[in-house]
């Protein structure tokens, strides 16, 4: 839980949360699911051209489908139209602390699709944040301490609690992840 590891697509709300709240798409915005080819961060002259899970392209396809079905080249398409501080900030805020301005140097678009390292315990933060309509809490695995007497004493957060997100963007993020029929 606390060595960093390659999230893969579990990375994804947290690039549509930061572009539903920089109002570059809302869930009804169309993408569009078809062959890209982007030049390769540390050879230009190379290119990536990014692929589903499932090989297949589907045209034009809304936000909704696009997060619901984690569909790589929609999301690297919007990951390319969103600030890329505004991503790292909205990522810190949500506790992905491992992401910054090297991570987005080092890994470019392909950061959208989990390819930069974050701590488990980071993204499950993360995830609780979106969940608890945009505001974080920091995890905290111990319960409670007592003093001698058995009275509790009380923990202080490291980090205090925060919206990270706007409660909006948490509730489409959330609505969309948990929609079966997307």
């Amino acid at each position: 839980a606390l060595r960093p590891r390659q999230p893969g697509s579990s990375i994804k709300p947290v690039v549509y949360s930061t572009a539903i709240d920089s109002a570059v798409v809302s869930p009804a915005t169309m993408l569009w699911d078809l062959r890209v080819d982007y030049p390769m961060n540390f050879d230009k002259t190379k290119k990536y051209t990014p692929r589903n899970y499932d090989e297949k392209l589907r045209g034009p396809v809304t936000v909704r489908m696009a997060l619901a079905n984690s569909l790589n080249i929609p999301t690297l398409k919007l990951f390319d139209g969103v600030d890329p501080d505004t991503f790292v900030s909205t990522a810190n805020k949500l506790g992905l602390t491992n992401i910054n301005t090297d991570t987005l140097n080092n890994y470019g678009l392909v950061t959208a699709l989990g390819a930069a390292e974050v701590r488990l315990i980071d993204l499950a933060t993360a995830y609780h944040a979106i969940a608890n309509h945009g505001e974080f809490v920091e995890a905290t695995p111990i319960l409670s301490i007592t003093d001698g007497a058995g009275n509790p004493i009380k923990l202080k957060a490291v980090r205090p609690s925060e919206q990270a997100i706007s409660p909006q963007a948490a509730f489409i993020v959330t609505d969309i992840m948990s929609d079966n029929k997307a």
